[in-house]
């Protein structure tokens, strides 16, 4: 490199550094101009010549039509008698079972005997309340007759004392006339007394006289005063006479004593009488009849063994029509609904499936489950199903109808953006990247709710990473979804249990045709290539697979596919030859030196030695594989 002298100006110096970069720029050139001597830069036509020659990309495709799609929940579900329709026979005391007389499975009707007790020991208690009835009537008896008794005594005494007492009151008057009387003559006396003294003291009468009149006063004093102990002797007889009618009016208390005693000896009579009809009542617990008809769904006691109030001797349930419960998952309740169609199947009944409808959704999820039930009623008349079965259900929570639809692997989704896009081979057999609005997936089948058009045809095999426009060669790969089996029969059960439709089991092995009111079919299982993204996982667009299948002309086979030579594969109405042949993954086009492969939609094909490998075509040495698109 030339370098400027230490005594060459600054001036100089910049002279310099331009020789210099203009020696660099001449050296890069010259390089650059050989190198597109050797490789032929700029040479477009051998360029046009290996594309024209790189054999086209195979797409399976399928035609968009228009159908139903329903979105399925599953879950494990029970049948059980629905409520009412089960019941449980006890024995009402502990006692020893005398007999029973179902066996287990058995049809019974209601109010026939099921089992009965032994009654030895209620025919003891009977007796004894018999008894005691009888000894309780003779106490009854008993006591009226004493309660009498004690009436009859009370009335004469009281009777007595009142005659005595009114005998009493007639003499005490009488003594008491006869002491007015004597106060009378007592007077009288006094008086007599009074004149004879005057009198005397006038001379006008004897001595004699005054001494008789004394006389006679003493006399008549002394009897009044003999009257008034009379009256106050009789006034004593009447006070008496009043206490023995007191005491014989007290002594009617015991007629209320004797009155309680015979009300005590009567409640006794009708207690026994109680006793006795409650265990003659018994008499009909002793024997079980059946509450409801149905069939034996447990036997639990045998004859001679001996039974308390918690044994159960057997169950009954009518499984005419039984109820569904189903636990749905807390966060997918908010989709399910009454009226909602589910089927389920029965480990019981392999290869049938049967359809129901949700007639009640529970409102509360259960704290320990995390769950919401909700309940389905059965029809079995022909009791195919037994209680407490588990079945497996599928319910649909989505239903669409007349939508358009295309396979899962059609729709490519950018994991970046959530945009959605298909490749549609148009009718100038080139892919076309088309975005478009996807609704509804279930069942491999995807809802466009807008971008298509029913009758486009959509690639679901081969389309990753294919440039817009790229001429491709097709070949119909089979529509999912499809089913020609009879749909699932209805066991739906009104809420009338009365009402019970027949049970029509599906063909063995028979799955619901899709769209229809049972359970969708699931896709027909497709093989998955290295290349392609399993079902829900897509690829962006504008983006390669792998070179394994990148979808691009000119695209060499990976070295660990070699060529081996195998039998000619129809497709399409095509047929292949036998030879070499290229086997590329996914949807790209393998080829190797001879020829290649050609798909036909129809018609026959000539026969040549090229043959088509698996998940794309292939050519091999010695001719190529034509097919005619025929009608």
């Amino acid at each position: 490199m030339w370098k400027p002298s230490a005594g060459i100006g600054r001036g100089q110096g910049r002279g310099w550094d331009q020789i210099v970069k203009s020696y660099r720029f001449l050296a890069i050139t010259l390089a650059l101009g050989g190198a597109c001597s050797l490789f032929g830069c700029g040479s477009k036509p051998a360029a046009d010549a290996d594309k024209k020659d790189a054999p086209q990309p195979t797409l399976k495709i399928v035609t968009v039509t228009r159908g139903s799609l329903e979105s399925i929940l599953p879950v494990t579900g029970t049948l059980q008698a629905l409520p009412g329709r089960e019941a449980t026979l006890s024995s009402p005391v502990a006692g020893t079972v005398e007999g029973v007389f179902v066996r287990y499975g058995q049809s019974v009707q209601r109010g026939q005997v099921i089992a009965r007790l032994s009654t030895r020991q209620l025919l003891g208690q009977i007796q004894q309340a018999q008894a005691t009835v009888g000894q309780n009537l003779v106490q009854v008896q008993q006591a009226e007759a004493n309660a009498l008794q004690q009436q009859a005594q009370t009335r004469a005494t009281i009777g007595q004392a009142q005659a005595g007492v009114r005998n009493a009151q007639a003499t005490l008057r009488v003594v008491q006339a006869t002491l007015i009387g004597n106060e009378a003559a007592v007077r009288n006396a006094q008086q007599t007394l009074n004149r004879a003294q005057t009198l005397l003291a006038d001379g006008l009468v004897p001595q004699k006289d005054v001494e008789a009149a004394q006389l006679a006063l003493h006399t008549a004093q002394a009897q009044r005063d003999a009257q008034l102990q009379t009256v106050d002797g009789q006034r004593q007889t009447i006070a008496g006479q009043q206490q023995a009618l007191a005491a014989a009016q007290a002594s009617s208390i015991q007629n209320l004593v004797k009155r309680k005693d015979v009300q005590v000896a009567r409640q006794q009579v009708r207690n026994a009488l109680g006793a006795l009809t409650t265990a003659r009542s018994q008499f009909a617990l002793y024997t079980l009849h059946a509450p409801l008809s149905g069939q034996v769904t447990l036997v639990g006691a045998t004859t001679g063994e001996t039974v308390d109030t918690t044994t159960k001797i057997a169950m009954i349930a009518n499984l005419n029509t039984l109820q569904l419960q189903v636990n749905i998952p807390g966060d997918a309740a908010a989709r399910v609904h009454a009226g909602e169609t589910l089927t389920f199947t029965a480990s019981s009944l392999p290869g049938h499936v049967f359809r129901a409808t949700l007639n009640r959704v529970g409102s509360q999820v259960d704290a320990a489950s995390g769950t919401v039930p909700a309940f389905a009623v059965v029809a079995n008349p022909r009791r195919r199903f037994r209680d407490d079965t588990t079945v497996q259900t599928r319910i649909v929570t989505e239903r669409r109808a007349n939508v358009l639809l295309v396979p899962q692997a059609a729709v490519l989704t950018d994991p970046d953006t959530r945009k959605t896009n298909v490749v549609v081979v148009g009718a100038d057999s080139a892919a076309h990247i088309v975005p478009v609005t996807a609704g509804l997936s279930a069942d491999g089948r995807v809802e466009i709710q807008g971008g298509l058009s029913e009758g486009q045809k959509v690639a679901v095999s081969g389309q990753y990473g294919l440039p817009e426009g790229t001429k491709v060669a097709v070949e119909n790969a089979p529509a999912p979804g499809g089913s020609s089996e009879a749909p699932a029969p209805d066991v739906s059960a009104p809420g009338n249990p009365g009402v019970q439709p027949g049970v029509q089991p599906a063909s063995s092995g028979a799955a619901p045709a899709s769209g229809s009111a049972g359970a969708p079919t699931a896709a027909p299982s497709q093989p998955v290539s290295p290349s392609q993204s399993p079902p829900g996982i897509s690829s962006p667009p504008g983006i390669s697979s792998p070179p394994a299948s990148t979808g691009v002309p000119n695209a060499p086979a990976p070295a660990s596919q070699p060529a081996a030579p195998g039998a000619g594969a129809t497709g399409g109405g095509g047929t292949a030859g036998g030879g070499g042949s290229a086997i590329s993954n996914g949807g790209g086009a393998g080829s190797a030196a001879g020829g290649s492969a050609g798909a036909g939609n129809g018609g026959s094909g000539s026969s040549g030695s090229g043959s088509s490998g698996s998940g794309s075509s292939g050519s091999g040495s010695g001719g190529s594989a034509g097919g005619s698109h025929g009608p």
